[in-house]
C-alpha cells in the first residue's frame, strides 16, 4: 500500500468529490478511519474562482440561494447558483476574506460558471479570476479531524462551521475552511498545487490515514452530499436537492431566480426530492435505474451508488417522488431480473 496522494490516479476514472485513486489498498480500513478518527481524501481539481472589486459581495449575492451580503470576513456558506427558473446551475461553496471571496464548486464547471458570472458583469466593479489549475485540496473528515488539525494548524480545528482562515501548517501556507460534510467534523485545506506533497505528508504524519474516492462517495451517500453533474442538474430545482437548510437563504434580497424558489416555499413542497437510500443486494445498481414502488409503480430514479466497504451494503442516491422518499420507505430496484427490496435511509 501506498500512502502517497500524488500517485498516478488513472484507477479512478468515475466522477466524484474525490479525485483521489479508488482506495489506498485497504478500503475498509480507510472507511473506519473517516468514521472513527480521521481520513485524508484528495480532492483537488475542482473549480475556484477569486472575485474581487467593491462590488463583489453585492455581485455574487444577487447569482446565489444563500445571504452573501451578511458575511463577514473569515466567514463562509453553501449555495447553489440558479437561473431564472430557480434551477441548478452549480453547487458552490463560499469563503469571504478582507480582499476577496473564494467561490469553489465542481470539477470541471469552470467555464460554465465562469461564462454564467461574466455575461452579467456591466458596470459593477468585479474581477473574477479562475484558478481551478493553481490550487490543491485535501480534505480532513472524521471525529479526530478537529484535534488533528488544531495540533497542526494552531486551534484551526476549533472554527465555527464554514469559517476559514489563513495559517501555516509544517511551514506551508495554506487556507484551512471547516465544511461538515460527511455527517462529521471536515476541514477543506487549500494550498498551491506545489505544496501538494508537503501538506499531504504533514496531515498524515499528524495521524489522518489518506482515503480514496470508494469511501468518500459511500459517506456523501449516507449524508445526502450531492455531486452536482451526477445528481443535479439544471433540471432540478433548488428545492429538490436535499440542501435547503444548507443553501438556501428565504429572507436575502432579490437575486437570480428568487421568485420560483419563493413561490414553491411558500406551496410547502417538491414533487420530488434527492434522497439517500439502501438495497440488499451485492450487485451495484448503475445510474438511471428505475426505482420502483411495492406495486410497481415509477418512483424515480438512481443518480448515484456506493458498497459500503466494511459492510458490502450497498446505498444509493436518486430523484424520488416525495410521497415516497420519507426515511424507511421501500423502494425496489430490478437485478438481474429479480426485484430487489430496499428503504429510504435518514442521512447520517
Amino acid at each position: 500500500m501506498t500512502d502517497s496522494l500524488t500517485q498516478d490516479i488513472s484507477a479512478s476514472s468515475r466522477k466524484s468529490w474525490a479525485t483521489g485513486p479508488a482506495n489506498y489498498g485497504d478500503a475498509r480500513a480507510e472507511e473506519l478511519a473517516a468514521r472513527n478518527e480521521a481520513a485524508l481524501f484528495d480532492v483537488t481539481g475542482r473549480t475556484h474562482l477569486t472575485l474581487t472589486g467593491r462590488d463583489r459581495a453585492r455581485f455574487l449575492h444577487g447569482f446565489c440561494t444563500n445571504d452573501v451580503k451578511r458575511l463577514t470576513a473569515g466567514e463562509g456558506c453553501e449555495a447553489f447558483v440558479t437561473n431564472l427558473k430557480g434551477r441548478i446551475l452549480e453547487h458552490i461553496l463560499i469563503a469571504v476574506a478582507a480582499e476577496a471571496i473564494e467561490v469553489s464548486g465542481t470539477a470541471g464547471f469552470e467555464e460554465p460558471l465562469y461564462a454564467h458570472l461574466d455575461r452579467y458583469l456591466i458596470t459593477d466593479d468585479v474581477q473574477i479570476a479562475r484558478r481551478s489549475d493553481e490550487l490543491a485540496e485535501l480534505f480532513v473528515s472524521g471525529p479526530k479531524a478537529a484535534s488533528l488539525v488544531n495540533a497542526v494548524a494552531d486551534g484551526s480545528g476549533s472554527i465555527p462551521p464554514y469559517a476559514h482562515h489563513n495559517v501555516s501548517i509544517a511551514g506551508v501556507p495554506c487556507a484551512v475552511q471547516r465544511l461538515d460534510l460527511l455527517g462529521t467534523m471536515g476541514y477543506l485545506v487549500t494550498v498551491p498545487r506545489g505544496d501538494m506533497e508537503s501538506m499531504q505528508r504533514a496531515l498524515t504524519q499528524a495521524g489522518a490515514r489518506p482515503a480514496g474516492a470508494d469511501v468518500f462517495d459511500a459517506l456523501r451517500i449516507e449524508s445526502g452530499l450531492p455531486l452536482y453533474g451526477v445528481d443535479l442538474s439544471e433540471d432540478n430545482l433548488a428545492q429538490e436537492a436535499m440542501r435547503t437548510e444548507q443553501c438556501i437563504s428565504f429572507k436575502k434580497g432579490c437575486y437570480l431566480g428568487q421568485e420560483p424558489i419563493a413561490r414553491l416555499d411558500a406551496l410547502g413542497h417538491v414533487n420530488r426530492q434527492l434522497t439517500a437510500m439502501r438495497f440488499a443486494t451485492d450487485a451495484l445498481p448503475a445510474a438511471g435505474t428505475a426505482l420502483l414502488t411495492a406495486d410497481g409503480k415509477d418512483a424515480g430514479k438512481i443518480s448515484s451508488a456506493a458498497r459500503v466497504p466494511s459492510t458490502g451494503q450497498i446505498i444509493a442516491m436518486g430523484m424520488v417522488r416525495s410521497a415516497f422518499a420519507k426515511p424507511g420507505s421501500e423502494l425496489f430496484i430490478e437485478v438481474a431480473g429479480n426485484r430487489v427490496r430496499g428503504e429510504v435511509a435518514t442521512p447520517r
